[in-house]
């Protein structure tokens, strides 16, 4: 079951414009580098919904 307020597109070709990549300083999640940059979806109309879910943090 899907949390209110999220989408998911199951097999949606996507990319992503890394800008940077920095290692952690500790293990986080099962990770150690963390990737910043410009993610996309390939089809207009869903990167159009993917726009439109408010942020959480």
């Amino acid at each position: 079951m899907r949390k209110p307020g999220t989408l998911e597109f199951a097999d949606a070709a996507w990319s992503l414009e890394v800008e940077r990549s920095v290692e952690l300083f500790k293990t986080v999640c099962g990770h150690d580098r963390v990737h910043v940059g410009r993610f996309s979806l390939a089809d207009s109309e869903a990167m159009a919904r993917a726009c439109e879910v408010p942020l959480r943090m």
